[in-house]
């Protein structure tokens, strides 16, 4: 690898297994490594950014942005834990997509600024929702004044990142004093990865490049200088079910490779009524492990709070 680790420097490091694309290039593979000294588990190898180019096609953010708006609800409870740490201020959302939570945040009295690298999500935000301060670029490319915002957020984002100390080394600059940081995640610890390791879909290889734990999140946060102030472990139903449940569907071979989040493409062999009750009881069984897994921190998402001392 030819690299020391980014959290901790060291070097020692470890491969755990390989894991492919399902959305769109299975037959591209790529390897998980560990950092023996620190624990940050990384995708092997890096892929530069005209690489990477290759795994975002538009499918990738039309099929997310409608995600997002089946799962706009999200916003709601992301606005509630906001407004529990500051009641009104300047947002920055890294990764603000179409815009949506920032315009009901914007209704809540916020003023609110977004960035984003994919061009139709901000032109949506600009012209649809008609949000202002929308800007188009990558954040690393990007300049505002230093203790200018109240709050920053990022919502999936962090493990996309080509290298998140720099990034949040930025944006501690940008933060004012006794500013929030609020970072939502997929967790490496979850039940699904644990068990199902290279079939989780929340891995999302090679999208994501790094894969973090509660513990490796803390690492990272205190390496910049920020405190923690909260953690917890996302359980939207939603979420875990739809990960959880196709993770099992992946393992018995019967969900298979597509172009979609999380889906349930079934061969047209084995679409019929005996599978569709199969899938329905794993329904049923992932939405009463959803709540008994936030309870052992094994949930889908680490959420976290941190704050600029």
């Amino acid at each position: 690898m030819g690299k020391n680790c980014i959290l901790c420097g060291g070097n020692n490091f470890k491969y755990l297994f390989s894991s492919f694309d399902w959305i769109f290039y299975p037959e591209d593979s790529f390897n998980l490594i560990k950092c023996k000294d620190c624990g940050l588990i990384f995708l092997e190898p890096k892929l530069s950014k005209e690489e990477l180019r290759k795994y975002y096609p538009k499918e990738y953010y039309s099929s997310y942005g409608k995600k997002t708006n089946e799962l706009s609800f999200l916003s709601k409870d992301r606005i509630n834990l906001i407004k529990r740490f500051k009641k009104s201020g300047r947002v920055l959302d890294v990764g603000c997509q179409s815009g949506l939570f920032l315009k009901k945040l914007e209704k809540e009295g916020f003023k609110v600024y977004g960035v984003d690298i994919s061009e139709d999500s901000c032109n949506y935000a600009k012209n649809i929702l008609n949000l202002k301060n929308i800007y188009c670029k990558d954040i690393m490319d990007i300049e505002f004044k230093e203790d200018f915002f109240d709050i920053i957020t990022l919502w999936h984002v962090l493990e996309h990142l080509e290298d998140p100390v720099l990034v949040l080394k930025k944006l501690y600059k940008y933060l004012k004093k006794d500013g929030y940081i609020f970072i939502e995640c997929p967790n490496i610890s979850s039940f699904s990865n644990i068990i199902f390791k290279d079939k989780s879909p929340s891995l999302d290889v090679p999208r994501h490049l790094w894969f973090f734990s509660s513990s490796t999140l803390k690492k990272l946060l205190y390496k910049i200088g920020f405190k923690l102030e909260k953690i917890d472990y996302f359980c939207q139903p939603v979420m875990n079910l739809s990960i959880l449940r196709s993770s099992i569907l992946r393992k018995m071979k019967i969900e298979k490779p597509n172009k979609g989040f999380f889906g349930f493409e079934f061969t047209q062999k084995k679409r019929n009524i005996f599978w569709i009750i199969i899938r329905d009881i794993f329904t049923f069984f992932c939405f009463i492990l959803s709540s008994v897994f936030a309870f052992l921190k094994l949930s889908e998402v680490i959420c976290i709070v941190a704050k600029k001392d």
